[in-house]
């Protein structure tokens, strides 16, 4: 008994003893923050299902009242495509957005493209609602509803046609309330259509329906739009076959308004062309002086230079090459050695650009004569004409072969032997003056032109400046600096 009572005495020490070590507490705290953790994220996640499921039938809703909505309209024509984002609305504090895209399809079921056409006539609308929320689970699809639209008495039979216009702004999103005219070519076999097309709906486009074989004329209107061409009432004709649907595309936007900036000048040509990588465009009719020109809203901008710019091009079939005019744009102006003179090529003139519907200034190249016309007393009316005159090769003038052009600016009235600045183009000129004087009756003569001065001209010399004969000076406007 004595010994077994101490072995229980000291195994019961050791015990006391040992106790749990650090590293026993480590891991087992480990353990509890590892399933606390867990319990956390099953609870959280829990909580999110529960309130996605929550935004989810919300979300129901709203497609099932966006579905009823297109079938209100009635006519399928008045369905558009809704882009994302384009839609929202708030519920209990949560945003959700719909999403509508709507497509025509034909007897097959394939969806028939406003942009590229093809396919056979259209039968009915497909309409596909898409409601998604913030803060939707990654895993979370959203919700989704479809339907069918069919028109009353159809819209195309197998012997009529259809046309698909699609009208695009300049970042390549659709241009929606723009009206939209199809009037048949005579003596094509078109006819009036039974009804015009709606407006573009807000991704661009709108069809015209029940359309007899032949070809038509589609026109846009919209107020402050210009299309890629720089029309304001833009147009295109489509040929329209039975059973199929023909597209007309457009570019169509908000016109840029782009202010002048003259060079200084008393009296400035009034037409221009503005460059840029999409094409050459030609405008008459200005005021380059204080005016302004509206023009498509390319991202790139434009440059200007005075007068009317033609690049040279090769003839067609077998023509002869176009030489253009490309003594007005400085670009075309090839730098070099004239007798004592050296001159660098001609600088790129300034470009400018804005977005769809603002403005801004932009430069327009043009050199500066400055003449003086002698006064005639008693009633004098002077007018000074400059004419396009032969290239002057013996300083590096590229030349207008194929483009006559004529300023005339009448009245001209600055006091007696003044100097009158006049805006032109680049190249050579020929400057005339005469004067209407009106006594009992009235005469016209001509006058002796001075040439005084000119900017924008590297050297001024006999070489620049004919004036042999005062009533028929020649003078060249040289864009190129001095090297």
């Amino acid at each position: 008994m004595r010994i077994t009572r101490g072995i229980v005495r000291r195994i019961g020490a050791q015990r006391g003893d040992s106790g749990v070590s650090i590293i026993e507490v480590l891991a087992a705290s480990l353990i509890f923050m590892i399933l606390s953790v867990g319990v956390a994220q099953a609870t959280v996640t829990a909580v999110r299902l529960a309130g996605d499921q929550q935004h989810r039938v919300t979300a129901l809703s709203l497609a099932a009242s966006e579905i009823d909505l297109v079938r209100s309209y009635g006519d399928p024509n008045k369905v558009s495509s809704i882009p994302e984002g384009a839609k929202q609305t708030v519920v209990d504090g949560t945003t959700y957005t719909i999403t509508r895209r709507t497509s025509w399809v034909d007897s097959a079921g394939g969806d028939i493209s406003c942009s590229s056409g093809g396919g056979s006539n259209p039968q009915l609308k497909r309409v596909n609602v898409e409601v998604s929320w913030n803060g939707q689970l990654a895993m979370t699809p959203p919700v989704s509803s479809d339907t069918l639209l069919a028109p009353d008495g159809g819209v195309s039979d197998g012997s009529l046609g259809t046309i698909a216009v699609e009208v695009l702004r300049a970042d390549g999103t659709g241009a929606g309330g723009v009206g939209v005219t199809v009037t048949p070519v005579a003596g094509s076999g078109a006819s009036t259509p039974e009804a015009q097309p709606e407006p573009t709906g807000i991704d661009g486009c709108t069809f015209a329906f029940k359309l007899m074989p032949g070809r038509y004329t589609v026109s846009l209107t919209k107020t402050g739009y210009i299309d890629t061409d720089q029309d304001e009432t833009p147009s295109r004709t489509v040929t329209v076959t039975e059973a199929a649907t023909t597209a007309a595309p457009f570019g169509f936007d908000a016109a840029s308004t782009f202010l002048f900036a003259g060079p200084g000048a008393d009296y400035y040509a009034n037409d221009a062309t503005f460059l840029n990588t999409y094409g050459v465009f030609y405008k008459s009719g200005l005021a380059l002086g204080s005016g302004q020109v509206r023009l498509y809203p390319w991202s790139v901008g434009y440059r200007a230079v005075g007068g009317h710019y033609v690049p040279p091009a090769p003839g067609a079939d077998g023509s002869p090459p176009v030489q253009g005019c490309r003594a007005v744009e400085p670009l075309e102006w090839a730098g070099g050695a004239y007798g004592a003179v050296a001159l660098g090529d001609g600088a790129e003139s300034p470009s400018a650009a804005t977005t769809p519907g603002g403005s801004t200034n932009l430069p327009v190249a043009l050199g500066v004569v400055t003449v003086r016309v002698p006064s005639a007393h008693g009633g004098t009316q002077t007018t000074i004409t400059a004419t396009k005159a032969a290239a002057n090769t013996a300083v590096g003038d590229p030349g207008c072969a194929d483009v006559a052009m004529t300023y005339t600016f009448s009245n001209v009235t600055k006091g007696d032997n003044a100097d009158i600045r006049l805006a032109l183009p680049y190249g050579t000129w020929r400057i005339t003056s005469t004067s209407s004087i009106c006594s009992w009756i009235c005469s016209t003569q001509a006058q002796d032109v001075t040439v005084t001065a000119t900017s924008n001209v590297a050297p001024v010399g006999s070489a620049w400046v004919s004036q042999s004969n005062k009533r028929n000076t020649t003078v060249t406007l040289d864009p190129r600096p001095a090297s």
